[in-house]
């Protein structure tokens, strides 16, 4: 897995080779890592996509990943993880698991069920949730196609019926163009989204145009979709990070995925916890949609499930866990932390995707 790095604007590594070595090595990568790394800042970025205006991470995740799939097409898709990420298993066969599953993924209502948590307490199978989605859309897909920006022209294939008509058959076996790790939401509808106006270039009025976040911007993207994203970016087009794939995903016509990754509570919700935090799901919808916005809890910091997830884009437990693990910590009980266990003196966990740790 090739990995890009950001270096000091102090650096030019572009000088020369004996420039670019150097800055390896101000970077701290490994020797044995820097065969398969590509490094950037953000003055190469500005070169590549002055009409963007803005090319900090906090903004521009994907510029650099963009950058790379222009340089290394080689590769049929391409991850942006986050440092603070932490794998607890195999990470490849963690990543082929998701792959596999976004493939089978019909496109049908995959935008509607991509604002759903999946709830395992409700829904004994992903085609029970399924099953529940479909009823509140009512057999009807709110995306079929690209959904149509004036300033983007579609490269998606066509659908081949009605969404009334398909029988979830659309999409399944084709590759995911964008995979998102967490929750999505309307990102004209929401009340928290630190970014929700910061969207340019588009004539589509003050709302601009239909467009949807998934915080965080840990996401897979196709070399299509981020070959498509590279062009229109330079024409000018942005907008935030955790809305960048998933809203030019549905504007190219492109398939996008949401699979139901394994995530954990540090405490059992009791039913009115339940409701708080999940929304109601599907069966609360009154658009097809669910109605959480992903920041939902934030004026009530205690007791909300993101600062007790083991993925998401804030809240300590994911460090307090990994480092529990990695130092064999117990509670006061002399049991280990939930969900780790513990077997002929060794201490497991399951194969988990963490974040964020910002500590270990």
């Amino acid at each position: 897995m090739a990995r890009t790095r950001r270096v000091s604007e102090e650096f030019n590594p572009w000088n020369s080779p004996e420039e670019y070595a150097r800055a390896f090595e101000h970077a701290k990568i490994p020797k044995e890592l820097q065969s398969i790394a590509v490094l950037w800042n953000e003055p190469l970025l500005e070169s590549w996509y002055p009409e963007t205006l803005e090319h900090r991470t906090f903004w521009q995740a994907f510029q650099p990943l963009q950058l790379f799939s222009h340089y290394y097409p080689e590769f049929d898709h391409y991850w942006q993880f986050e440092m603070d990420m932490r794998f607890t298993g195999d990470a490849g066969a963690y990543l082929d698991a998701v792959d596999l599953w976004s493939r089978k993924e019909p496109r049908k209502q995959a935008m509607e069920r991509s604002t759903f948590f999946y709830d395992p307490t409700v829904f004994n199978t992903t085609d029970e949730f399924r099953a529940a989605v479909d009823e509140v859309n009512r057999g009807r897909s709110h995306v079929w196609g690209p959904v149509r920006v004036r300033e983007v022209s579609p490269i998606g294939p066509r659908p081949p019926t009605t969404d009334e008509e398909d029988n979830f058959e659309w999409g399944v076996g084709e590759d995911a163009d964008v995979i998102v790790t967490s929750l999505c939401a309307d990102a004209r509808k929401s009340t928290t989204w630190i970014f929700r106006g910061w969207v340019y270039g588009f004539r589509a009025g003050k709302q601009g145009p239909p467009r949807y976040f998934c915080p965080p911007a840990i996401q897979r993207g196709s070399r299509a979709l981020l070959h498509a994203v590279h062009t229109l970016q330079r024409r000018g087009l942005r907008i935030a990070s955790e809305a960048t794939l998933p809203s030019f995903a549905l504007w190219l016509g492109l398939k996008i995925s949401a699979p139901p990754l394994p995530w954990y509570l540090n405490d059992v919700p009791d039913d009115e916890e339940r409701a708080r935090w999940m929304l109601g799901g599907p069966k609360a919808s009154d658009d097809g949609f669910g109605k959480g916005d992903p920041q939902w809890g934030q004026p009530d910091m205690i007791n909300s499930p993101q600062m007790s997830s083991t993925f998401w884009w804030a809240g300590g437990w994911p460090g307090e866990l990994f480092e529990g693990w990695l130092q064999g910590k117990k509670t006061q009980d002399g049991k280990p932390m939930y969900p780790l266990k513990e077997s002929e003196g060794q201490l497991y966990m399951p194969n988990l995707m963490l974040h964020p740790v910002k500590r270990e």
